[in-house]
């Protein structure tokens, strides 16, 4: 049952964060109120949060020998390409988060409706970050096959 809970948690988390990276990839406008930034802030913060939820349940199958031992987990080169891919999403997520709570934070113009001109390549980053997620379920899919292309 434990294993369940912990798959559960897994599948929610990576729920969680496709669909808040797909809102935000959605919702992001080359020019948005504050009130559309701060929207977007609570969004990113939904994605933060799943990514942990994903990261931890993850972790814990792996290496707590939950279901599947961890040596069917470190004996597959995928498991790796699929941490590594996951830490560059995280990595290219930090500057649409350090902007949007920049925003959040300012205090010079407190106007609900006043327009911020969001930096392009903030759009490009969050739209990369969701091509590389998508990528995810299929290394996953190969791994719980035990396939390994390493």
């Amino acid at each position: 049952m434990t294993y369940i809970l912990i798959k559960y948690l897994h599948f929610i988390g990576i729920f969680l964060v496709v669909g808040s990276l797909f809102a935000e990839a959605w919702l992001l406008r080359m020019s948005m109120s504050r009130a559309q930034l701060k929207q977007l802030g609570n969004i990113d913060g939904i994605y933060g949060f799943a990514s942990i939820i994903t990261v931890a349940a993850g972790l814990i199958m792996w290496l707590s020998d939950i279901g599947k031992p961890a040596a069917f987990y470190n004996d597959n080169g995928l498991i790796y390409l699929k941490l590594g891919i996951f830490t560059i999403v995280g990595l290219l997520s930090i500057y649409p988060t350090v902007f949007f709570a920049r925003q959040k934070q300012s205090k010079k113009n407190p106007d609900a409706e006043e327009m911020i001109q969001i930096p392009g390549p903030i759009k490009t980053v969050v739209i990369v970050e969701l091509i590389l997620v998508f990528t995810l379920p299929f290394w996953a899919a190969m791994m719980a096959q035990g396939i390994s292309i390493f």
